[in-house]
C-alpha cells in the first residue's frame, strides 16, 4: 500500500494555523472558517489567508459542535449547557444564547453537554441535542426564544442529527433512529434497531434510512413508494450490511442521494443506492488509511468526491467512480494531503477541491489540489490488493424480508432496545 501511495499526487499545503488545543469541530463559509476547540473559545479564520479573524468567548469546558447558517450567522454548542448564536458578519458579536435543556444530558463542571448542531439545507433553520431532548430554532422568527421548539425525547442519548436533504430532521440513539418533520406538531417516526445506532441518514425520496452501528454493521429500511402504516406500525424491509472492520461511526449520503459512505475502521465502504439499492451489489472499499477514520465529506459540487481523514494524519480524497472492479470494488486516492501522523480530526470543502483539515495538535490546515493530479489509478489498486484483506463481502446487504417491527456510545450505558414496532413518536 505505501508503494501505491507514493504515486498519489499530494494536495499543496497553502497555510497551518496552530490554535491551543485539539480541533474539535469546524465549519466553512463563503468567507470563513469558524474552529471549536477543547478550550473555550471559538476561532474564526479567513478562509483565504488563514487570518484570525474573531476570537468568540465560546463555551466554558469547550465547545463540541458549529455550524454556518443563513446570513452570516454561526451556530455553536458546548459543554455549558448553552447553544449561542454569533454574527460573525458583523464582526462575530453575540447575536443570542440559550439554555438548553435535556433529559439524561451528561453533567459537566460548567453544566451539561450540549452537542450535534444541524443547519437545515436552506439554512434557516437549525437543531441541537442534550442527552435524549432535540431543540429546532427558526432563524427567521422574529424572537427565537419564543419560537424554538422542543421535539419528544427519543429512546436513549443522540448520537447524531442531521437534516436529510428533502428538509426531515434525523436522530440516532441506542435503540434506533427517529425522524420527525420540521413541525413538532406532527409525530415523528421510529425504525427501532437492537443495538446502538452512531450514525443516521437518509437518500432523496424517504425511500431509503441508513444507520452505521456499533455491532460493525450498517443497517437499512427500505420504505418502497406506497408504503402506508398498518396496525400502528410500517411495513418495511431490512436489510444488513456487514464486513466492518470495527463499529461504524460515520454515514453520508453525497447530495444526489446515489451514493452512501460508511466509515467503520480503516476503511469507508461505499455503496451504490442507484439501482435499486445495495442488496446484492458489490461495494467499493476505499484504500490508503493505517488507522481508524475519524472524519469524512463529500464535495458538494462535484458527484462522486469523497475525502476521508484518519487518525494516521492523512486526508485522502476519492472519486468512488474511478475503481478497479472486484470482489468488494477498490478504490485508491486520486489526492492526498499528509500531516505526518497529526490525527485529522475535521474535514471540511472549500471551492475548487480546496480541503481544509482539523487536527489534534490544535493545526487548522488549508490544502489545494497540485496543478496535475493524474495517475495510473487501476495499476496502484491491483498492486495494493494483494495484501488488503479484511473487505466487506461483495454480497453482505442481506434482506431480511418484510418486517413490521450513531460518535461513539463507549460512554454511555447500553439501554434494554425499544419495542419491535415502528411506533409513531
Amino acid at each position: 500500500m505505501e508503494a501505491a501511495l507514493q504515486e498519489v499526487p499530494d494536495l499543496d499545503l497553502a497555510f497551518a494555523v496552530e490554535l491551543s488545543e485539539a480541533v474539535i469541530c469546524l465549519a466553512v463559509s463563503t468567507h470563513h472558517v469558524a474552529v471549536g476547540t477543547v478550550d473555550d473559545n471559538v476561532i474564526v479564520l479567513d478562509r483565504e489567508s488563514g487570518q484570525v479573524l474573531h476570537t468568540l468567548a465560546g463555551h466554558a469546558g469547550g465547545t463540541n459542535s458549529l455550524a454556518f447558517c443563513k446570513g452570516g450567522l454561526l451556530f455553536t454548542a458546548g459543554e455549558d449547557g448553552k447553544a449561542t448564536l454569533w454574527n460573525v458578519a458583523a464582526g462575530g458579536a453575540m447575536f443570542s444564547a440559550f439554555d438548553v435543556e435535556g433529559t439524561g444530558a451528561d453533567r459537566t463542571t460548567d453544566g451539561h453537554t450540549v452537542s450535534h448542531v444541524a443547519v437545515s439545507r436552506n439554512g434557516r433553520q437549525v437543531a441541537c441535542a442534550a442527552g435524549r431532548t432535540v431543540h429546532l430554532f427558526d432563524l427567521q422568527a422574529d424572537n427565537l426564544e419564543a419560537a424554538r421548539q422542543v421535539y419528544p425525547d427519543v429512546a436513549s442519548t443522540v448520537e447524531d442529527l442531521k437534516f436529510t436533504h428533502n428538509g426531515l430532521l434525523i436522530a440516532a440513539c441506542y435503540g434506533g433512529i427517529t425522524y420527525w418533520s420540521p413541525d413538532v406538531e406532527v409525530p415523528g417516526l421510529e425504525l427501532p434497531y437492537s443495538g446502538a445506532v452512531l450514525a443516521a441518514d437518509m437518500a432523496k425520496g424517504m425511500k431509503w434510512f441508513v444507520a452505521g452501528c456499533y455491532d460493525s454493521t450498517v443497517h437499512i429500511w427500505h420504505l418502497p413508494a406506497g408504503t402506508r402504516v398498518i396496525d400502528g406500525g410500517l411495513q418495511v424491509e431490512e436489510l444488513s450490511c456487514a464486513g466492518y472492520e470495527s463499529k461504524v461511526t460515520l454515514c453520508h449520503f453525497d447530495k444526489q442521494g446515489q451514493y452512501l459512505a460508511s466509515s467503520g475502521g480503516r476503511r469507508c465502504t461505499v455503496w451504490d443506492f442507484n439501482a435499486g439499492g445495495p442488496a446484492g451489489s458489490v461495494p467499493t472499499c476505499t484504500l490508503g488509511h493505517e488507522k481508524m477514520i475519524t472524519c469524512q465529506a463529500w464535495q458538494p459540487d462535484a458527484s462522486g468526491s469523497l475525502v476521508t481523514g484518519s487518525e494516521d494524519g492523512r486526508a485522502l480524497v476519492y472519486d468512488v467512480r474511478q475503481l478497479t472492479a472486484g470482489k468488494p470494488n477498490l478504490c485508491i486516492p486520486k489526492l492526498m494531503a499528509e500531516a505526518h501522523g497529526d490525527a485529522v480530526t475535521q474535514v471540511g470543502w472549500g471551492t475548487g477541491g480546496c480541503i481544509y483539515t482539523g487536527h489534534m495538535s490544535g493545526h487548522v490546515r488549508l490544502w489545494k489540489p497540485p496543478a496535475t493530479t493524474t495517475h495510473d489509478s487501476e495499476a496502484q489498486v491491483a498492486a495494493s490488493a494483494q495484501s488488503e484483506p479484511g473487505e466487506p463481502s461483495p454480497d453482505a446487504a442481506t434482506s431480511n424480508g418484510a418486517s413490521s417491527q450513531p460518535k461513539p456510545a463507549s460512554r454511555k450505558k447500553k439501554k434494554k432496545p425499544g419495542k419491535n414496532s415502528y411506533a409513531h413518536r
